[in-house]
């Protein structure tokens, strides 16, 4: 809904895109191959894309998995995404579930 944009429900960019405000009008990034660090990035330019172990890392670092209170789910960083526990894999090797204990 095109009238949308500029009201509570454009608040967020498409994935692939950024705002420097973080909602509507959003500009496209260049083609990455479909990844892009955050669906509605707010900031001033695209960032690199990231790969899945480098996603599940900066997801252990931001929720404190050092601190996780099921030390059996520590990752370590850099390690294989389907080597880690909580994580499954399609057959082709991509993350297809994340499924985590209340850590």
């Amino acid at each position: 809904d095109k009238s949308a944009t500029n009201r509570c429900d454009g608040v967020v960019c498409p994935a692939n895109s950024f705002s420097k405000e973080g909602m509507a009008p959003c500009t496209a990034c260049p083609d990455d191959g479909g990844y892009n660090r955050y669906i509605g990035q707010r900031g001033s330019e695209c960032e690199k894309p990231l790969n899945e172990v480098e996603i599940l890392d900066l997801f252990y670092e931001q929720t404190n998995g050092d601190k996780w209170t099921n030390p059996s789910y520590s990752w370590e960083t850099g390690s294989p995404a389907c080597a880690r526990r909580g994580i499954k894999c399609d057959d082709s090797g991509k993350v297809s579930v994340i499924a985590l204990p209340s850590l």
